[in-house]
């Protein structure tokens, strides 16, 4: 049975995608997922032992593991590409994320959702020609996780809190907002640069609280 995560993950990826890279797929559970209802899926991850394991177990043959570099990987794009970038921190997500764009392909589909730093993947985003499509926060397993679904779109700069003015009143679950408050109200009083994020969550949670 798949987790919350997984299936969120999973069910994000749009009916009309051709291929779906999942990367720094660990175990490859979400690629996986999307196996039978997608042409090609690859899982890559950068680590030699879990691209073996994946490999030696009975995968579809649709499926193909690669050992490799996401954030350096020279990906061949096609507009119905997906790209899964999910449970690493946001600073390597962003890594990966630029290697991505800088494909410039129009029509590209995104789905986001790191496990720390996620102030980090917002600020990377900020004015970069993508188009929000949805975004979701959720607690599964003892964790509090953010999912961002996007496409690459040159019409458009994305601004990050209009975006997600947009779609946090949907949310019921805010206890990741007070922590995050919590976390940066003592991290700014030793480094002040991180003022703007404590005044980020704050201004996310007012909004929500607005409704």
């Amino acid at each position: 049975m798949l987790s919350k995560r997984i299936k969120k993950l999973s069910d994000l990826v749009s009916p009309d995608r051709l291929r779906v890279f999942d990367l720094c797929c660990d175990h490859g559970k979400i690629g996986l997922a999307c196996a039978d209802r997608i042409a090609e899926v690859f899982l890559i991850d950068q680590v030699p032992t879990i691209i073996e394991k994946l490999k030696a177990t009975d995968i579809p043959c649709n499926v193909h593991s690669l050992c490799a570099d996401a954030s350096n990987y020279q990906f061949e794009s096609k507009p119905r590409d997906c790209f899964i970038i999910a449970g690493i921190g946001g600073h390597l997500a962003t890594k990966i994320l630029a290697n991505i764009l800088a494909t410039g392909l129009e029509g590209i589909e995104i789905i986001l959702s790191p496990h720390s730093h996620h102030e980090v993947v917002w600020e990377y985003l900020e004015r970069k020609s993508v188009k929000g499509i949805s975004f979701d926060r959720f607690f599964d397993q003892g964790k509090n996780y953010e999912v961002i679904k996007l496409t690459v779109d040159y019409t458009k700069n994305f601004d990050s809190l209009k975006f997600l003015k947009k779609w946090e009143p949907l949310q019921t679950e805010d206890d990741f907002l007070y922590k995050q408050i919590d976390y940066f109200t003592l991290k700014s009083k030793y480094e002040p640069d991180q003022y703007k994020w404590l005044s980020f969550y704050q201004a996310r949670l007012s909004y929500l609280k607005s409704f």
